[in-house]
């Protein structure tokens, strides 16, 4: 007979800081980290004790810590110059890792690097392209994960007007390449526009790879902009896509266990659910 995993196991094994010997301690360093007054943390302990609604990872294993970290997922810039500081491709990979080891992820669009076999002016050198940099990317997070809990999550999104977009939308076609990579391509409604003439040979490439192994995604980012999400213009998302961000914006994910949230009849207790929905939000 197996023995039974103890029902806290998980959230000891991955989260519990020295000294802390159940779940109920790392929801008490939890909810005093991120409350303002005793109130609110005996409320989000409750919430998270009786497992109703958690913050996201950070927020859980970054409370009460020197990294104190409670984001998620982070985006940043990539300049078309290998060393030219923050925002260039080495010091944005810079930036990322620090992004990994408080344990978020990162989202990015590769379109400002110029396209594989352009020259390079200061080395009279033929570029290898941003394809060659995400690969480069993937490499480099392999070795450097998410506050030692899980693998580096990103997003690479480039335009779909960018002379190496079929580089790209090929490039995880082998089950296992770029692993820790979502990839998206950004349409224009210009673009959807010509699904069916000009653009009809590109659109049936990027469907056709989405069918066989699931990417690349798509992300309208017309569609974003004009919804005015913020007064500059937005690129990027954070590695699932489900949030459009600004260069060096982040995302503070939770989850709700709607389970927890039905009625002996079988129905969404509709009024707890808003109860928990508005102490994760201010958590």
């Amino acid at each position: 007979m197996m023995n039974e995993v103890p029902r806290d196991a998980v959230i000891r094994t991955r989260f519990a800081h020295p000294g802390e010997l159940s779940e109920a301690d790392v929801w008490a360093r939890v909810a005093k980290a991120w409350s303002t007054n005793s109130e609110e943390a005996n409320a989000f302990f409750s919430m998270m004790s009786e497992r109703k609604a958690f913050p996201n990872t950070p927020a859980i294993a970054n409370a009460n810590s020197r990294v104190s970290c409670g984001s998620a997922c982070f985006v940043l810039p990539i300049k078309d110059s290998l060393y030219d500081g923050q925002g260039s491709i080495t010091g944005t990979l810079a930036d990322a890792s620090r992004v990994h080891q408080y344990g978020g992820g990162t989202g990015f669009n590769f379109s400002e690097i110029r396209p594989k076999g352009a020259i390079v002016s200061s080395t009279g050198r033929q570029a290898p392209g941003p394809v060659s940099f995400l690969q480069g990317y993937s490499s480099w997070f392999k070795g450097v994960s998410q506050a030692g809990l899980r693998p580096a999550a990103n997003m690479a999104i480039m335009n779909v007007e960018h002379p190496d977009i079929e580089d790209f939308i090929s490039c995880k076609e082998q089950e296992g390449d770029i692993s820790n990579f979502n990839i998206s391509v950004a349409l224009t409604d210009d673009f959807m526009a010509g699904i069916d003439g000009v653009n009809a040979g590109l659109w049936h490439d990027i469907v056709q790879r989405a069918w066989s192994n699931g990417e690349p995604g798509v992300f309208f980012v017309d569609t974003v902009n004009e919804r005015r999400l913020h007064p500059e213009e937005i690129h990027a998302t954070n590695p699932c896509g489900e949030v459009p961000l600004l260069p060096y914006e982040a995302c503070v994910l939770g989850s709700i266990d709607l389970s927890k949230h039905v009625t002996s009849s079988g129905k969404i207790d509709y009024p707890e659910l808003a109860k928990t929905t508005r102490t994760l939000t201010r958590m």
